[in-house]
């Protein structure tokens, strides 16, 4: 009993990270108002408008997103090796 809330409780904040994420790389790689656009010197490149592009943009952002909780369970499972 009470594990239903519990676990959504647990499973929120993993939520708001991705709908955040999803947000700055959409507003990053806009066509019009994107800073990529702008470092690239791509004058309105659609990166959601072709299948590759918005597949690189996809994976671009769960990188950024996932690496840093690997890198912590990557650290956590070290910590537990044995030093001999």
């Amino acid at each position: 009993r009470g594990r239903g809330p519990l676990r959504t409780a647990i499973l929120i904040p993993y939520g708001i990270v991705t709908v955040v994420s999803a947000f700055i790389f959409r507003y990053a790689f806009a066509i019009d108002s994107g800073f990529v656009n702008q470092w690239l010197n791509l004058t309105e490149f659609d990166w959601f408008g072709g299948q590759w592009s918005a597949i690189f943009v996809i994976c671009l952002s769960e990188i950024w997103k996932t690496t840093p909780f690997i890198s912590l369970l990557l650290l956590a499972g070290l910590v537990q090796v044995p030093e001999d």
